[in-house]
């Protein structure tokens, strides 16, 4: 596990012998290395106490609540740290729980709202309890390792966990609003997407390795590993989808083409470029002009406003959708087109190094045949 659980121990100064108590219990955890903990004895001579226990106030994982007449009392508790420690739990990044040390009117507090220890609806100190305080304490910290390591485990096997990116959903004009693209991208009309997950960058020759084993029989540009895998054909791609979602327990497949587009132009964020997050195609994208007739490895140009890169240039990339010949009659929910059609091609998009800088436009489109396997070609991953 990345980093074991910090416990910072809240308590007023009046009751530093009995946090001495709880602490002989929960030290056991600590040498278990199941945990650490911190109380503010543990600031070192020199040290600045404000500055610390502010820290450590941001970075625990668990607060343990010491909680008698005195903590309820105590203006440093109820000023600084009290407010912290809820706010971070109200926000989900830490576990609060209240000890109930000694009888006290609590449960007229916001601690009513925490999870509390009592000891057969006793407080701990009237019953000895420390011993069951402290496995409740443990508990919580099993709890919150169980989750991490759930959280970690996939991470250790997908190797595209962290980089898609969230894209929240919206309307979007989808189509050439300019006029100037071939008929095939128009008419312009409204489509509604729902949220999704879109890859960074398209996937690369290596990511396609660690998936597949080998590369690609006809790749062009063997040997960049991270470059775009290309010379995959759609058939293909369903072929690493199927091996991908096997291996991660996920269900990554390709971009709706109503997704990509709404993705491309920047999600509501979209400054309304004619590339992926520029006017000027040479600032995010390989193409005929600049390109030197190859791809490149991605993420060297800027990305979009979403933090997308080389969704204009470098390759096209294959769409979930079957081709048709305009919009009339497409989907306006953002999802796959599949009826009708010519079913024999797929929806490319995106432009590639070989391509001119109209095709790198956020709104254009072309098709190929689904099992060619073309240098141009490459694909991004949806989820």
């Amino acid at each position: 596990m990345d980093q074991l659980p910090k416990i910072f121990i809240a308590y007023a100064r009046e009751d530093k012998p009995l946090l001495q108590k709880l602490r002989t219990h929960l030290n056991v955890m600590k040498r278990q290395q199941h945990c650490e903990i911190f109380y503010d004895g543990e600031i070192m001579p020199g040290e600045t106490w404000d500055e610390r226990l502010k820290a450590e106030l941001h970075t625990a994982h668990i607060f343990v609540l010491l909680v008698t007449a005195e903590f309820l009392d105590s203006d440093y508790v109820n000023e600084t740290e009290l407010p912290k420690i809820l706010d971070r739990r109200s926000k989900g990044e830490a576990e609060v729980i209240a000890v109930i040390l000694k009888d006290c009117l609590w449960e007229y507090t916001e601690l009513q709202h925490l999870q509390v220890v009592l000891k057969d609806e006793h407080p701990i100190e009237a019953v000895d309890g420390y011993a069951h305080a402290a496995r409740e304490v443990f508990r919580v910290i099993a709890g919150r390792n169980e989750k991490l390591r759930k959280e970690v485990e996939p991470r250790a096997i997908d190797p595209f966990h962290e980089l898609m990116i969230p894209i929240k959903g919206g309307i979007f004009q989808m189509g050439d609003e300019h006029g100037d693209l071939r008929k095939a991208c128009r008419p312009v009309h409204s489509v509604s997407i729902k949220d999704f997950y879109l890859c960074k960058h398209p996937v690369t020759q290596a990511q396609w390795r660690a998936v597949m084993g080998s590369d690609p029989p006809k790749l062009g540009f063997k040997g960049c590993d991270d470059c775009p895998v290309e010379s995959v054909s759609w058939d293909d791609v369903q072929e690493f989808l199927k091996k991908l979602n096997e291996k991660t327990g996920e269900n990554y497949r390709l971009p709706t083409e109503a997704e990509w587009e709404y993705a491309a132009r920047g999600g509501i964020a979209s400054r309304k470029t004619k590339f992926a997050g520029s006017d000027n195609v040479d600032e995010v994208g390989w193409y005929q002009g600049n390109s030197s007739r190859k791809t490149y490895p991605v993420m060297q140009k800027k990305p979009n406003e979403l933090g997308l890169y080389d969704l204009s240039g470098n390759v096209w990339e294959w769409c979930q959708d079957v081709w048709h010949d305009n919009y009339k009659d497409a989907p306006t929910d953002g999802s796959g087109w599949m009826i009708g059609g010519d079913q024999s091609l797929r929806v490319g998009r995106g432009g590639s190094w070989n391509r001119d800088a109209v095709n790198c436009r956020v709104a254009n489109r072309d098709r190929d045949l689904q099992d060619i396997r073309s240098g141009l070609i490459g694909f991004r991953l949806a989820r």
